[in-house]
């Protein structure tokens, strides 16, 4: 199903500018992270590990054991502070975002890149660490026995969402310009926006999804495909699969068929207490819907 052409309007953001915010969250720590060193041994991957943009723009990562690269000795190799020139390690990385409902597993976007990483040393590590210089999680790992920390460049990105395969730049998403623009949800706030939405009655979000879905509120209908034996907790319901500064992105599990559907807001926000006047606002537009309708 596809919604009418009344849903389109000026301020409607654009699908590249959805798609970005997407991206940078993921870059920015949101998201389960998985990385492969492919030309030295595709058969070990690292499974478990933080990332995160930092104040300077860089991309980094942090694991731990010794299965994916080789770690440099000294800081004599260092790209960051020395001016180096270590080999960098070819890498593929993927992160997958799920939604942040704990009765389902619904991925919402997924980011993947072919990059190079530079390895840092342990002096460099804990240099980092005395200078607080590590986003949040990607410190609390460098901090643990055994951890390493790498500095990872590509050119580009594929996001895989709801709109498609986007290819987006590297330095759009990691770059100064891109630490300028704001981002939301942060990690810090992912949870309690995603329970602004979840918290709304299962009544209240078929209305709305059902308002996108008719083309009566601005929004988009995405990918439809059937869902083989549904089971009665999933059947006739709403999901809510991720919260974005652009819109709310739901399933709409509807006589067999799974629909994702995002229901765009007014404007972007930036806040918490933005999203809450935002998700009242689609509420109430849809309950004038409805009365309408009847």
């Amino acid at each position: 199903m596809s919604p009418s052409s009344s849903n389109s309007h000026d301020l409607e953001p654009t699908v590249s500018d959805q798609s970005l915010s997407v991206a940078r969250r993921l870059m920015r720590g949101q998201g389960r992270a998985s990385m492969l060193a492919y030309r030295m041994d595709p058969a070990q991957s690292v499974q478990s590990m933080a990332h995160g943009v930092d104040a300077k723009g860089r991309f980094l990562v942090s694991w731990i054991g010794n299965t994916c690269c080789p770690v440099p000795e000294s800081a004599e190799v260092n790209p960051v502070r020395t001016g180096g020139q270590p080999e960098p390690v070819p890498v593929r990385l993927e992160i997958l975002r799920q939604s942040p409902d704990p009765m389902t597993r619904i991925a919402a976007a997924s980011l993947h890149l072919l990059g190079s990483l530079y390895v840092l040393s342990d002096d460099e590590r804990i240099d980092l660490l005395a200078e607080r210089a590590l986003p949040t999680m990607v410190g609390d790992v460098a901090g643990m026995r055994g951890a390493h920390v790498g500095v990872l460049v590509s050119d580009r990105v594929l996001l895989h969402d709801c709109y498609g395969v986007t290819p987006l730049s590297f330095d759009a998403l990691v770059g100064e310009s891109a630490d300028a623009a704001p981002v939301f949800p942060t990690m810090a706030d992912d949870l309690e926006a995603f329970e602004c939405v979840a918290c709304l009655a299962e009544p209240t979000l078929r209305r709305v999804c059902d308002s996108v879905m008719c083309g009566l509120l601005r929004g988009r209908v995405h990918s439809t495909k059937a869902v083989v034996n549904p089971c009665p907790a999933v059947a006739d319901k709403v999901f809510c699969v991720d919260v974005d500064q652009t819109g709310i992105l739901f399933m709409r599990v509807l006589n067999g068929r799974a629909t994702s559907v995002v229901a765009d807001f007014s404007r972007n926000v930036h806040s918490l207490e933005g999203l809450d006047a935002e998700v009242s606002a689609l509420v109430e537009s849809s309950t004038l819907v409805d009365d309408y309708r009847v």
